[in-house]
């Protein structure tokens, strides 16, 4: 069989390649572009502007961020609380399947989130506002924020397998397109 590399990034990573007559398979690289964070199949991945929106996935664990909280998270150990904001700049224009996990409880426990969402011509970001309700002590409803994790915005028909790392050691967790997690102990 033929592959064919198609884009790479500034640090010379490759980004995507296919298959003649085949599949598409796509990177996305996290710790300063050092590591591979998942691998997508099905999508061209080019967050860089070649002339186009041409890009299909987005990912984060938000391991690279500056900033974010240390919590029991869902993969890795950053999480993200409050809005965030992905940048859909290079997307071609369609519909996408948001996807995240989230805690209400400072990762204690997590709940799986998904929504199908629109992506035009004129869009550079798409706001992820996290919220839901609780009653304080008086018994007024007030809206908080909750704990994000391991975002992923591509379109239904693509597979993604993420990893998040311990530098220097290994692999820290694994998970699969179907959902299974897959955690090591050092």
């Amino acid at each position: 069989k033929t592959i064919v590399c198609d884009r790479y990034d500034t640090d010379g990573n490759l980004l995507a390649s296919h298959e003649v007559n085949g599949k598409l398979t796509s990177w996305i690289y996290g710790y300063n572009n050092a590591l591979i964070i998942a691998t997508v199949e099905n999508v061209l991945h080019s967050p860089e502007t070649y002339g186009e929106r041409d890009n299909q996935v987005f990912y984060t664990s938000f391991e690279d961020a500056h900033g974010q909280e240390t919590i029991p998270a869902k993969g890795g150990k950053k999480v993200r609380h409050g809005i965030f904001d992905i940048p859909v700049g290079t997307f071609i224009p369609g519909k996408y399947i948001l996807s995240y996990w989230r805690s209400k409880d400072k990762g204690k426990t997590w709940e799986f989130m998904k929504e199908v969402i629109s992506i035009n011509q004129e869009m550079e970001s798409y706001r992820l506002r996290s919220i839901y309700k609780e009653k304080d002590a008086l018994g007024k409803e007030i809206e908080k924020f909750a704990y994000i994790d391991e975002v992923i915005l591509m379109p239904q028909n693509a597979l993604i397998n993420t990893a998040a790392y311990l530098p220097g050691i290994g692999i820290m967790n694994e998970k699969e397109p179907g959902g299974t997690m897959k955690y090591y102990r050092y």
